[in-house]
């Protein structure tokens, strides 16, 4: 592409010449969570030169799986977090409640209901072993230090998380680069951006944009312990 065909949403005159929006927010996963839900919407107010949009989402495939002590609260998270949203402006979001019922609407916040209804291609970035999920949802107390404890807890949530590449990727639109070393946020860990994956996730996101759908990287079946020797001289933990 030329250069004067693509340019970054910071500048004041990008509406006269973009002609590529690619949205994502690289600090949070509740920003790829909004840039997920507001695409189709930000794909509408875009002047007519805007031909497409697409939006990347990292460590956000939240599962809806229960803790080690059985409480389910990724549930609980979003029913809460789904009181004070107001998704009337999201065209995406509107499509899934449509389909909900009163009691399950707030659903319509999890990936695994809601990327189904996302009309902008989408990329996902996640780990199998997701550390912010591990600490949060599922509380498991000491992740890298006791593989011995709580593995079915563990092996619950990355059979999910894989379970959820495969419904995503059913749309060609769509891709997901799974990784099974420990994070959450990958994309703004340059040394990790570069190392991690088969291909790595700068080449499978590169591909992507390019519109190459050949490489899903979502076959990840590694344990908790092998994936700990595969990822500790990247991620410098023993």
């Amino acid at each position: 592409r030329k250069e004067e065909e693509e340019v970054y949403l910071s500048s004041p005159n990008f509406c006269l010449i973009a002609n590529l929006c690619l949205l994502f927010d690289c600090l949070s996963t509740a920003g790829g969570m909004a840039a997920l839900t507001h695409a189709d919407r930000l794909y509408n107010l875009l002047p007519k030169s805007v031909k497409k949009v697409q939006v990347v989402v990292d460590g956000a495939m939240f599962v809806d799986v229960p803790s080690v002590s059985g409480y389910n609260i990724i549930a609980e998270t979003f029913q809460s977090v789904y009181k004070v949203h107001n998704l009337k402006s999201s065209l995406s979001a509107q499509r899934c409640i449509q389909n909900q019922t009163p009691e399950t609407e707030w659903r319509c916040l999890l990936p695994e209901v809601f990327s189904s209804y996302v009309i902008t291609p989408a990329f996902f970035i996640n780990s199998v072993y997701d550390t912010w999920q591990c600490a949060h949802s599922l509380k498991v107390p000491c992740f890298s230090t006791c593989l011995d404890c709580n593995t079915d807890a563990l092996y619950t949530m990355r059979d999910a998380i894989r379970h959820l590449a495969s419904q995503i990727v059913k749309s060609r639109k769509n891709k997901v680069f799974l990784t099974w070393c420990p994070l959450h946020i990958i994309i703004t860990k340059p040394w990790i951006f570069e190392l991690i994956g088969h291909p790595t996730l700068q080449i499978s996101l590169a591909s992507w944009l390019q519109e190459d759908m050949t490489q899903n990287n979502v076959d990840i079946v590694l344990s908790l312990e092998s994936a700990h020797k595969h990822c500790g001289t990247i991620l410098n933990y023993s």
